[in-house]
Formats: structure tokens, C-alpha cells, sequence
């Protein structure tokens, strides 16, 4: 397993420990304070995944997709090269008629 996922991976896990966490809390009638800081840690714990999950993303998939984007982008502009030059190479032979 890729480094990176098993890194999401226990995220995740440390975010299901802490609503675990909370059940039995709210089953033991623990108080307010002790489930709000639970609370609160899913939140960090969950922005800390959102981090990874990014990064993730940045590292493994971004340079496909801007390859991809890049050729792409090449492949359309050769193609508009040369629809744009063509009434001007038929305007040099003579052959490019008006239509009024």
C-alpha cells in the first residue's frame, strides 16, 4: 500500500475512533464538556484528512492530468493553426471565392 494511503487510511480511522468515542459517551451520560472536546477533535482530525487527501491528489494525480491537459491543449491549437491559415493559403492560389 502507497505510503500516502495508508496515511488517509488512519485518518480516517482516528476519525471513527472519536465518533466511537462519543457513543459510549453519550450511553455513559458523560457530560456536555467531555463530548464537545471529542467534538472538536473530529474536526482536527478531519481537516488533518482533508490535508492529506490533497496532497494526495497534488502529488499523484495533478501531473497526469496537466499532461494530458497540455496535449490537449497542443492538439487544439495546431488544429485552429490550420483552419485558420487555410483561407489564406486559398487566397494565395486564387481559389478562395467571396460569398457576397
Amino acid at each position: 500500500m502507497e505510503p500516502d494511503k495508508k496515511q488517509i487510511l488512519n485518518r480516517l480511522a482516528t476519525i471513527e475512533g472519536h465518533l466511537r468515542a462519543i457513543q459510549r459517551m453519550i450511553e455513559q451520560d458523560r457530560c456536555c464538556r467531555d463530548i464537545l472536546s471529542q467534538t472538536y477533535a473530529i474536526e482536527r482530525a478531519l481537516k488533518a484528512f482533508e490535508v492529506a487527501l490533497v496532497d494526495h491528489h497534488l502529488v499523484s494525480r495533478l501531473p497526469t492530468a496537466r499532461a494530458e491537459e497540455r496535449s490537449s491543449e497542443s492538439c487544439a491549437s495546431f488544429s485552429n493553426s490550420r483552419h485558420s491559415t487555410r483561407p489564406i493559403r486559398l487566397a494565395q492560389r486564387g481559389e478562395l471565392r467571396s460569398t457576397h
